[in-house]
């Protein structure tokens, strides 16, 4: 673009975000950035938990695909069916419930 001058030469072999990232690391060696330290101390700790939360995920996700795949077709129906047939009995008893509650009312 014209009239917008380079911090400095960007090292294209590096990566495209070199440049962001000396700029980054050159903030953090600041005598200011010392005030950052116990919040990117923080952050990183989070990020290591999301991190090994999303692997723990992975796995159990992992792991069902696993065992659907191997099962039957007839199987999976079948759960299928059980599993909507206990969905309309719980609408079912709590709409009876609800209009036993408000009946005595």
């Amino acid at each position: 673009m014209v009239g917008m001058a380079r911090a400095g030469p960007v090292d294209h072999a590096a990566g495209p975000g070199i440049d962001f990232r000396r700029r980054v690391l050159c903030l953090l060696k600041a005598p200011e950035a010392q005030v950052l330290q116990p919040v990117l101390a923080r952050l990183q700790s989070l990020t290591n938990l999301a991190d090994a939360l999303w692997s723990v995920l992975g796995a159990l996700v992992g792991s069902v695909t696993g065992v659907l795949r191997n099962l039957n077709t007839w199987v999976l129906a079948g759960c299928a069916a059980m599993v909507l047939f206990g969905y309309v009995v719980c609408v079912g008893l709590g709409t009876v419930y609800f209009r036993v509650a408000l009946a005595r009312r």
